[in-house]
C-alpha cells in the first residue's frame, strides 16, 4: 500500500481512531500515521 493510499484510506478516521492507529504503528517500530501524514501531505502524496 502506498504513502497516498494510507492518507487517503484514513482522512475520515476521528481522533481516536488516528491515535489507536498511532499507537499500534509505533509499537510495531514504524512511523505513526500522524508522523506519515505530517511527512506527506495528501496533496504532494497523490503524485
Amino acid at each position: 500500500m502506498a504513502v497516498a493510499d494510507c492518507i487517503e484510506m484514513s482522512e475520515d478516521w476521528s481522533t481516536e481512531k488516528v491515535q489507536q492507529a498511532d499507537d499500534w504503528l509505533t509499537a510495531a517500530g514504524v512511523l505513526s500515521l500522524s508522523e506519515v501524514r505530517r511527512r506527506f501531505p495528501a496533496k504532494r502524496a497523490m503524485h
